[in-house]
């Protein structure tokens, strides 16, 4: 390797070397992951990065907040109440330049830092995210196909790194990309080599946890069109994705999927 090469390389090195960053999630009631989950981040992002460790608990009935304590996590209650509240009093408690957020239940790719981080030097990107594979087989069959298509949407608020002075300014959608980022010259890259698993026991778990995320989506009456569409054409979808993923299961499960989506798409 060229000596300019080699240079580059470490000059690169020594930049995220010194990235300075917060680490965020939300937890509720998540004593049975979360000594994994945590472990695991422990194991993938250098500890010379960290600046602080943030936990907003909302109101948990279980061990949630003595666990995150024993790990070295500052714990703050959700000072409202949901998955929508708490997502925003995490985020409010950020002071690094950057931070990291995830949800309770992912465990972390071994190389999700080292493919992530490097993104951050790019002045034109806010965030960027890795992709999220269900433990469930069914539904990670279905996610490894999503995840090979270009036309379906991967932005999510957990599994990323953001710039928090650009978040200050555009505001942080729950999910998907803020409406002003595309206007503002900036981007929000999903990585899909940067690959986590999602701890999901069974399928109605994963379909509980879609349906929570779309209930926090604003969705327009053209948008609420979209999904009662997608269900009335499931039933075909579903033997399309059976045959495509060899999976038989699909044929119930992903029709379920979709009607959870579409009743959550009314809400208000």
């Amino acid at each position: 390797m060229p000596d300019s090469t080699l240079k580059a390389t470490a000059k690169q090195g020594d930049k995220r070397a010194e990235m300075k960053i917060d680490l965020i999630m939300w937890t509720h009631n998540s004593e049975k992951n979360l000594p994994a989950v945590l472990k695991r981040i422990e194991e993938v992002i250098p500890s010379q990065n960290i600046s602080r460790k943030i936990i907003s608990d909302d109101h948990s009935k279980d061990r949630t907040r003595e666990i995150a304590k024993d790990f070295g996590w500052e714990v703050h209650v959700n000072k409202g109440k949901g998955l929508k509240d708490n997502t925003e009093t995490a985020v409010s408690l950020v002071s690094a330049p950057f931070f990291c957020s995830f949800e309770h239940d992912i465990i972390l790719g071994r190389d999700w830092w080292q493919k992530l981080s490097k993104y951050m030097e790019d002045p034109r990107v806010a965030v960027v995210q890795g992709v999220r594979i269900s433990t469930n087989p069914t539904f990670r069959k279905l996610d490894a196909y999503s995840n090979r298509r270009d036309d379906i949407p991967h932005e999510s608020i957990d599994n990323n790194i953001a710039k928090t002075e650009i978040v200050r300014k555009l505001g942080y959608n729950e999910v998907g990309t803020p409406p002003k980022l595309k206007a503002a010259g900036l981007t929000w890259i999903v990585d899909k080599n940067a690959v986590s698993d999602h701890i999901r026991e069974n399928a109605w778990k994963n379909i509980k946890h879609d349906f929570r995320m779309q209930s926090l989506i604003h969705v327009t009456s053209k948008q609420r069109f979209a999904c009662f569409r997608i269900l009335l054409m499931s039933p075909i979808r579903s033997a399309h994705l059976a045959y495509k993923t060899n999976c038989p299961t699909m044929l119930l499960v992903y029709p379920a999927d979709r009607l959870a989506i579409f009743v959550a798409s009314l809400k208000e």
